[in-house]
């Protein structure tokens, strides 16, 4: 359901891109990186240290600029595995492996068509490992996001892109009592960004111009 209304929203930001004299660039851009995850626990009080691994992370995001080059809002959805584990205290190792889907809501200010900055939240919704599958852990998540983006422009349709994302979470995932367990990643993405608004605008210089005769 919540990927079904999120393909028709990029469907609905490409329409609006390719529409005869759109000024919104709109572009696409697969990803795939790794995603640093390193939660915070506390335990009646006291403090549990996890120690961060990295897992995989892939997806797809869409922007569209927001009526000036200056802005643009961006979103998709990326797939993350988040690796973590602790000490039990008992000389056993909890691991927790969890695979999610976040939903991203970022915009960001570009400061040239080089480099960019952005803030937002995000919604994700995750399956959690077999450690966790009957520990009450809550499977949906919201936090805020911070971005830095650089890219590198191949041609006027194509463009290298490099991300780095904060991600900051603000639910308790733990429904037990006293214990507070918080998303807190960082994920390295890279992709290649097609700008179909320029793919657009070539398909239409490009159509022949018709002469009226008298």
């Amino acid at each position: 359901m919540h990927l079904t209304y999120l393909i028709r929203f990029l469907c609905s930001l490409l329409l609006i891109s390719l529409t005869p004299n759109a000024a919104h660039a709109f572009e696409v851009t697969p990803l795939l990186g790794l995603n640093y995850s390193a939660p915070t626990e506390q335990v009646s009080g006291n403090d549990l240290h996890w120690v961060g691994n990295s897992g995989m992370a892939y997806g797809l995001m869409a922007s569209i600029n927001l009526f000036t080059p200056l802005f643009d809002f961006e979103s998709g959805a990326l797939f993350l595995s988040q690796k973590s584990q602790r000490d039990n205290g008992a000389g056993l190792t909890i691991t927790d492996n969890t695979q999610s889907i976040q939903v991203p809501l970022l915009i960001h200010y570009n400061f040239d068509r080089n480099v960019s900055i952005g803030a937002g939240a995000y919604y994700g919704f995750a399956e959690p490992s077999a450690d966790f599958a009957n520990s009450g852990r809550t499977s949906t998540d919201k936090g805020a996001l911070l971005d830095l983006r650089i890219r590198f422009e191949i041609t006027s349709l194509l463009s290298l892109i490099l991300d780095a994302r904060y991600q900051h979470g603000f639910t308790n995932l733990s429904n037990a009592v006293n214990d507070t367990y918080y998303t807190r990643s960082l994920q390295t993405l890279g992709g290649l960004s097609l700008d179909f608004s320029s793919v657009a605008q070539t398909t239409r210089d490009s159509r022949p111009i018709h002469a009226n005769h008298e």
